[in-house]
């Protein structure tokens, strides 16, 4: 099984690299440098490594300079195509799928399963800076929300497909108790357990398995934790806004 992974992952490299060499000798169409507006000149192939959930991959492309020499006048328009940024070294399925890993274990249990997995060694530290880069762009992206929720006072709702929007909503509620610190990021002073209401939205997806029984696949997995009473979180799963004690508790991930 193990060799059979590896060899799957060698041949997804190899498909990957051809591709990116391929779209790599396409005419490329320069820009204007933001800064003299001459248009950009291709100062040759350059090669580029990127760690990836199927292991280390490398390719060359066409890298542009500003004929002006213009300080910081560099393009790329492949790696902009890919969405790579110009110091990036990991891919971002590799940090998800690392970040995902730490959710279910400690630090260093996860780099070994990831190095198990991708053939690249990442080491704990590392995971914990992925985890803290995601974690810090994740309540940006909340206090975003909630700001616009403060100014409109609505939410505004997830974009459905039509297949997942014509699927049964399941809505389940339940409540855990969760240990506070008075310090924010400092394991100090008295531990104080409060509870927590989480409500939890799913669609059921038919599925036919082999033996022909029809069940209930749980897809759209969405989660709503908040600190405060339980009528609070009925009014939320009713789509009622919540009151403005409640406007910063409320968190809605995927």
């Amino acid at each position: 099984m193990c060799h059979g992974l590896q060899l799957g992952l060698l041949f997804a490299r190899i498909a990957v690299e051809s591709e990116l060499s391929t779209r790599a000798q396409q005419q490329t169409t320069w820009p204007l440098c933001p800064q003299c507006g001459c248009r950009y000149r291709s100062k040759g192939m350059v090669s580029r490594r990127l760690k990836t959930l199927i292991g280390p991959i490398q390719w060359s492309r066409r890298v542009g300079r500003c004929p002006g020499h213009c300080r910081g006048a560099q393009c790329v328009p492949l790696d902009t195509a890919l969405g790579l940024s110009p110091q990036q070294r990991v891919g971002d399925g590799l940090q998800r799928l690392g970040c995902l890993l730490c959710v279910m274990m400690p630090y260093e249990p996860a780099a070994w399963v990831l190095a198990q997995w991708s053939g690249i060694t990442v080491s704990a530290s590392s995971l914990w800076q992925w985890v803290q880069h995601y974690g810090q762009r994740a309540l940006s992206q909340l206090d975003a929300e909630v700001a616009a929720y403060s100014e409109r006072g609505e939410v505004v709702p997830e974009a459905l497909s039509e297949t997942v929007a014509q699927l049964r909503l399941a809505i389940s509620a339940d409540g855990v108790m969760v240990p506070f610190r008075p310090t924010p990021k400092l394991a100090k002073g008295k531990t104080e357990w409060r509870e927590v209401k989480v409500g939890l939205f799913v669609r059921l997806e038919p599925h036919l398995t082999r033996t022909g029984t029809t069940v209930s696949r749980l897809v759209h997995r969405r989660g709503s934790p908040i600190w405060e009473r339980f009528n609070a979180l009925v009014s939320i799963c009713a789509g009622k806004p919540p009151d403005n004690r409640l406007k910063r508790r409320v968190n809605v991930s995927g």
